[in-house]
């Protein structure tokens, strides 16, 4: 008995990782922004990865000025919907 449960949880433990393989992609963007302005801390953020949509909260981890442009690098999490 207990090895037919232990192999149930096995079984449920391996299709689980399956499963979340691929569910979700660390990724890093950068936004130009029209003009000298102060970018937001977080953006909202979906694309289209390999065929399946991703979609996340991206946080700033810097941004810089040129002459008429915001540059803003975010980090996050992008998870698959």
């Amino acid at each position: 008995m207990n090895k037919g449960i232990f192999a149930i949880f096995f079984v449920v433990a391996v299709l689980s990782i399956s499963f979340l393989c691929g569910a979700s992609v660390s990724v890093t963007r950068e936004v130009i922004y029209s003009g000298v302005v102060k970018p937001q801390k977080e953006i909202s953020w979906r694309e289209k990865i390999n065929g399946s949509y991703y979609s996340g909260v991206l946080t700033i981890s810097k941004y810089s000025y040129t002459t008429s442009q915001t540059v803003a690098t975010y980090t996050g999490v992008l998870y698959k919907e």
